[in-house]
């Protein structure tokens, strides 16, 4: 069964509440309406997303952080579980970010380790490529498109969403309410994002026409996303999910040992 609403989140892992509600923001897609929810932090985005699924269930959401680490991860902390994973980031993420011990990095003083001591990406982000362009590792904490900050303040709260019904994408049998990770490039393409004249003249665009079909995008988000390269990504992943909700329903969890720890991207690896 297609999910009834999408909605795309472009998170953040700042730690300051104001920094959080300038640059959260979910994108919705629902009974033909689109609109952004924006000026939430993550406690409330949370606590919003457990709040609409009760009046909708069959609502996928995708969240632009990494819901795991590499495989090897786990076997240096003893984890057996992406569940125990989870509880583990939420006692000891804090720490990591403060302390940036090996193999984390990025912050300043804390270099890269050359050699790097085991898997620097997850299978699933060594198969993705937009225009050359790689995720960034989860062990990076710090420095331009640092992508462990915003992972390890996130994890925790799928530990919370899963309680309150939600179905983590590809850990459990998919169900609705669903949550998922998503890469905001996989959908954009590549977009030069942080340009304001290149947002706006994509979202002018018979691409991004085409990506709307029959939906009406109201001036005002419109503008948010040619303004805000947050606004943006959370804006064009809704309606790429949207406009492939057909395939929610041929999910299936994940069958291999690694990808049962390790996770998986939503969307098609592509160059």
């Amino acid at each position: 069964m297609m999910p009834a609403r999408v909605i795309a989140i472009d998170w953040s892992g700042s730690r300051e509440e104001a920094a959080q509600r300038r640059h959260i923001v979910a994108a919705e897609v629902w009974r033909g309406q689109v609109r952004l929810v924006t000026g939430l932090t993550r406690a409330a985005m949370i606590d919003w997303l457990t709040d609409v699924v009760q009046n909708e269930k069959k609502t996928v959401v995708g969240f632009d952080f990494s819901f795991s680490f590499p495989e090897d991860f786990f076997r240096t902390h003893n984890l057996k579980s992406v569940a125990a994973l989870w509880q583990c980031v939420a006692e000891h993420g804090e720490e990591w970010l403060a302390a940036c011990p090996p193999p984390f990095w990025g912050r300043p003083g804390k270099k890269r380790p050359v050699p790097f001591p085991g898997e620097e990406l997850r299978q699933c982000e060594r198969e993705i490529s937009v225009g050359g362009i790689r995720p960034k590792s989860i062990y990076q904490i710090g420095g331009a498109g640092a992508a462990g900050t915003g992972s390890l303040r996130g994890m925790p709260w799928l530990t919370r969403l899963r309680a309150a019904g939600f179905s983590i994408f590809p850990f459990d049998v998919p169900a609705w309410p669903m949550a998922m990770e998503i890469y905001p490039r996989l959908l954009t393409g590549p977009v030069v994002k942080s340009s304001g004249p290149a947002r706006s003249s994509f979202l002018d665009s018979e691409k991004f026409a085409a990506l709307c079909g029959s939906l009406r995008i109201p001036p005002e988000v419109l503008e948010q996303g040619k303004n805000s390269e947050d606004a943006f990504d959370a804006l064009v992943a809704a309606l790429a999910m949207s406009r492939r909700r057909k395939e929610f329903a041929a999910l299936e969890a994940a069958r291999s040992p690694r990808e049962m720890l390790e996770g998986q991207v939503w969307g098609e690896a592509r160059d």
